[in-house]
């Protein structure tokens, strides 16, 4: 303190002299600071610059000439998937609305003849929902296509019948457009809009339309398994089974210990009683919307953009 105090003014000096290093010190770090955020964000740019410089496709005329080639590679193998899957349903054949009854009242036969071989019971009045056409003509315009639906229907029933069904307690199918129904469901299940935009759905419906027919059943699990398999398994028609609904007919739990009959000296135990099925031998009452898919010709479609 007496030195300060003989020498005021070197160590005013001094202190002017420290305050203005803490001073320089504060301004040179924060400048580095600053260099470095701006040198971070540089570098920043130049990396996303060269990450698109380098992406593929980058947009220059020989990116664009390949892009182009895997369009066209993409859009044929949809029109070659278009073929296959159009080999796969039964094809409209031109049909008057007098001969439409004709094929119907034939078709009706059939079934009812193959129910009555396997043992299954059909609706009553059963007329391959088409009940409205038993005693009059559909519109001109309409017999065609509801003569392809009717081969798909009955394609479909007669799967189910030789599947051995015990009971069919319900088969319908909702109108056509040609005959004052809805348009056909889209690729998701709804009806396409009226009107506005173009959207997805509309180009999914393009490619692919669904004829909703529903089916009501009573038969064992084992056959019902086969009914499924064999109906998507159909080289004829594409069927896309939905909305389904299995009811057991035992609602109960199996005991955990089964009564069994004792078996019989020199006879086979499973035919004397001595072993008996736990589960499997149920009965199953089933619902099932099943959708006939209609595909379009590839000449129907346009490449998508």
């Amino acid at each position: 303190m007496d030195w300060i105090k003989q020498n005021k003014f070197l160590a005013g000096w001094l202190a002017v002299t420290l305050l203005g290093a803490a001073a320089l010190g504060y301004l040179f770090f924060s400048a580095k600071s600053q260099y470095s955020e701006t040198w971070d964000s540089y570098t920043a740019k130049v990396g996303e610059l060269q990450n698109l410089q380098n992406a593929t496709p980058y947009p220059d005329e020989e990116n664009l000439k390949k892009m182009q080639e895997l369009q066209k590679a993409h859009q044929a193998a949809i029109n070659d998937l278009q073929k296959q899957l159009a080999k796969n349903e039964i094809p409209v054949t031109p049909l008057t609305a007098v001969k439409f009854q004709d094929e119907l009242r034939e078709s009706v036969k059939r079934v009812t003849a193959l129910a009555a071989e396997n043992n299954t019971k059909l609706p009553d009045k059963f007329y391959m929902a088409f009940d409205r056409y038993q005693a009059e003509p559909p519109k001109d315009e309409a017999a065609a296509p509801l003569g392809r639906l009717l081969k798909a229907m009955e394609e479909a029933i007669t799967i189910l019948i030789k599947s051995r069904a015990d009971v069919i307690t319900d088969f319908k199918r909702d109108p056509i457009p040609e005959e004052g129904g809805e348009k056909p469901a889209t690729a998701s299940g709804t009806p396409k809009p009226a009107g506005g935009k173009t959207s997805e759905a509309d180009a999914e419906s393009a490619l692919v339309k669904r004829q909703p027919v529903s089916v009501s059943f009573v038969a064992s699990e084992g056959r019902f398994r086969r009914f499924i398999n064999e109906l998507i398994s159909s080289k004829k028609q594409f069927y896309i089974p939905k909305n389904l609904v299995v009811t057991n007919e035992k609602t109960t739990g199996v005991p955990k210990i089964a009564a069994a009959a004792p078996p019989v000296p020199g006879e086979d135990p499973s035919k004397s009683g001595g072993l008996k099925y736990v589960v499997g031998d149920e009965r199953l009452t089933v619902s099932v919307r099943v959708d006939i898919a209609d595909f379009a010709d590839v000449g129907e479609t346009k490449p998508s953009k």
